[in-house]
């Protein structure tokens, strides 16, 4: 298994169907485009955008695993970078270490970015409870909790 960044050329089939197994997982579709041709339309698009970079982890020679992530000036201190999960994904052809393979390359892609980097990682609330534990090793700490709803 490698892991290496997404060529969106050849890789987009196997990035939007993954985001769209995130988005049921999370259970939050009714924030998203509920068609799934417009949702492909949406995400591609957001995906050209330079902040977002893409993570694969593959395996004989097709994409596994995912991780999205955003890449900003943090907006309370733009002297630091902010690097941002979007969403993360494993299919069950995934060897059990691809999902804890692309986050650790993730967090050395993000320290290797800037000199000072603030990294954000989300954990909802069906992640599995070894999550929090995985992300207090990173030297993450549980700092918020957010509430979404359309009004």
């Amino acid at each position: 298994m490698i892991i290496r960044e997404a060529d969106f050329s050849k890789d987009w089939s196997a990035i939007v169907n993954g985001m769209w197994d995130f988005v049921q997982f999370a259970g939050h579709t009714d924030f998203v485009p509920s068609e799934r041709n417009r949702f492909e339309t949406t995400m591609l698009e957001l995906m050209r955008n330079p902040v977002f970079q893409v993570f694969l982890a593959e395996d004989k020679s097709r994409p596994v695993a995912g991780i999205g992530v955003s890449q900003m000036p943090y907006l309370l201190n733009p002297e630091m970078t902010m690097v941002e999960e979007l969403f993360w994904w494993s299919t069950d052809q995934a060897p059990p270490s691809a999902a804890g393979r692309l986050l650790a390359h993730t967090v050395e892609w993000a320290q290797q970015s800037s000199d000072r980097t603030l990294l954000m990682m989300k954990r909802l609330s069906n992640s599995p409870e070894q999550l929090e534990q995985i992300y207090e090793r990173l030297g993450l700490r549980h700092v918020e909790i957010s509430h979404m709803g359309e009004i």
